[in-house]
């Protein structure tokens, strides 16, 4: 004989049945307004979030985009769905460093940032960007979650900022440049070209640019170098004297030379160093004297130590 459920056991099972039921209507209720909530945290957030699925293929493809990733990059929802990276992307960004942030952080299994600059419909974007993999319970990654945050235009006033100090200190440079080698007109026809501090070649080659600029422009017949203020004279600024001179005579005009110290003098000897086409004075006042003269003998036939 056969144990049949009483009328008892039926209703018992029907009540079970009744909460099982209504338990699975109250979290299928609980997931639905999760799923909402996630929902409005996903299109809403502040912030552009691209989802990509790791399909059997091997391959990313966009599965959603959030409002946010629509607004900064221009390229509606669905221009995105079941497309690879490469398919948005131009093919140089994609092959640079899209491609290769994506295979970092696939081939590393952790969250990467970067700070991006991207081209799309909507003109240039800048970002700082997380490349964040999800992982099944296996510990597979089935997933790839983008996050961007959209610094275009705090980076915009960065490299205006930067652009805007570099052209101060070109400006700057430039200034301390011309003071460097300062040009003083005398008169029409004399100029003086004070030295001060060491020479390197880099200030030799700026010295003669001012020099033979000047001279050019101010259309003057007589050029006072003065040395007075240079600690060390050695073969180099002696050569860098005597090209001086023969680029001027180019131009029609002299060269004199002033404030040659005694150990200069000495060192000048010592080294050889033929001054002949150069008219010498000790002083800069003898050199101005000199130059201003009526009828100053600014030739070449002249003894530079006379």
């Amino acid at each position: 004989m056969t144990n049949e459920p009483t009328k008892e056991d039926l209703i018992a099972e029907i009540v079970r049945l009744q909460q099982r039921v209504t338990e699975l209507e109250r979290a299928e209720e609980e997931l639905d307004k999760q799923n909402r909530l996630l929902r409005l945290v996903y299109k809403q957030v502040p912030y552009t979030m691209v989802v990509h699925e790791m399909r059997s293929d091997g391959n990313l493809y966009y599965i959603g985009v959030n409002a946010e990733a629509e607004r900064l990059t221009g390229l509606p929802e669905s221009e995105w769905i079941d497309k690879q990276p490469v398919q948005i992307f131009p093919p140089d960004l994609y092959h640079g460093p899209i491609r290769e942030r994506t295979m970092v952080c696939l081939e590393s299994g952790v969250t990467k940032e970067y700070e991006e600059r991207l081209e799309f419909p909507v003109g240039e974007v800048w970002t700082n960007t997380l490349y964040i993999p999800m992982h099944d319970d296996e510990g597979n990654i089935e997933a790839m979650v983008v996050v961007a945050f959209d610094i275009t235009e705090s980076k915009k006033r960065q490299l205006a900022e930067l652009q805007e100090r570099e052209a101060i200190i070109e400006q700057q440079s430039s200034t301390l440049k011309e003071l460097s080698t300062p040009l003083l007109l005398i008169s029409d026809e004399v100029m003086v070209v004070p030295l001060i501090g060491a020479i390197d070649s880099s200030r030799a080659q700026r010295i003669m640019e001012t020099l033979l600029t000047g001279i050019a422009e101010r259309g003057v017949s007589v050029a006072i170098i003065d040395i007075t203020g240079v600690p060390i004279v050695d073969t180099q600024i002696a050569n860098i004297l005597i090209q001086a001179t023969q680029a001027v005579r180019l131009l029609g005009a002299q060269v004199i030379l002033t404030g040659i110290r005694p150990e200069i003098a000495q060192t000048l000897v010592a080294l050889d160093v033929d001054l002949s086409e150069i008219i010498v004075r000790g002083t800069l006042q003898a050199g101005i004297a000199y130059a201003i003269q009526p009828n100053a003998p600014h030739t070449n036939g002249m003894s530079p130590f006379s």
